[in-house]
């Protein structure tokens, strides 16, 4: 039997090059190192490490953690965030979980210690980081809109066809309540009979209501807080 050899690490993908490198990106799924490919769990738990924390100010990082509060089958392994003033206080929180401002370093250095990934940052990164992780062979809960461009879900497309045996999911907290749920299996068994029409509304959140309006102008540019990773780290 021929022994493997150990591969070179994959250089992390950055947002400039996302969707010019796409096709080398998935396709790379496919060929990692020999140490990534064999890691095993070794506690029977699922390590987790979160993308966007929202630690401090509470948010979906917050929300997504509440759900899993004392899980027995849970660990948190390692959060990453641009504030330096989140992990300061998810240190607090967790202080054996590792911590990183920019998520490929987790994947160079610690792509061994966990298992799963949960991408709650903003919304336009949410593909660049998720195709990362599909690209590693972790298990991808992604916070919606799962992709801001139609190349980027192509992107994904090809990522789960590569790696069929990883879990996935995205999040769409809204579209669990009972109510919803029982309103789906009702046109499921065709109770209604078959829908013909269909109306959509939205509200805007400068009216009280949660959902923004369907277009709005940019704000004004705002200097990068300072703590915030800059724009020169987060680009290199």
């Amino acid at each position: 039997m021929n022994t493997p050899t150990k591969t070179p690490n994959i250089s992390p993908v950055t947002r400039r090059t996302f969707l010019k490198t796409g096709a080398i990106a998935t396709a790379g799924i496919a060929s990692l190192s020999f140490a990534a490919r064999s890691q095993t769990n070794k506690n029977s738990k699922l390590r987790i490490f979160q993308i966007g924390v929202g630690a401090k100010n509470g948010g979906i990082g917050g929300m997504q953690r509440g759900g899993l509060k004392g899980h027995a089958s849970v660990e948190w392994a390692g959060f990453c965030d641009v504030d330096r003033r989140e992990i300061e206080a998810i240190k607090q929180e967790f202080p054996n979980a590792w911590t990183t401002m920019d998520y490929r370093e987790a994947f160079a250095d610690r792509v061994g210690d966990f298992d799963a990934v949960i991408v709650d940052a903003p919304d336009h990164h949410h593909a660049p980081m998720m195709v990362t992780a599909l690209k590693h062979n972790k298990h991808v809960y992604g916070q919606k809109p799962l992709v801001h461009q139609l190349d980027e879900l192509r992107m994904i497309r090809d990522a789960l066809k590569a790696r069929p045996s990883l879990v996935t999911q995205m999040g769409n907290q809204r579209a669990c309540n009972r109510g919803r749920m029982v309103a789906v299996e009702i046109l499921r068994k065709n109770q209604l009979g078959r829908p013909v029409e269909a109306h959509v509304w939205t509200g805007g959140v400068g009216r009280g209501h949660y959902f923004a309006d369907p277009w709005q102008k940019y704000t004004e540019a705002q200097p990068v807080p300072e703590h915030w990773l800059s724009a020169s780290e987060t680009c290199r």
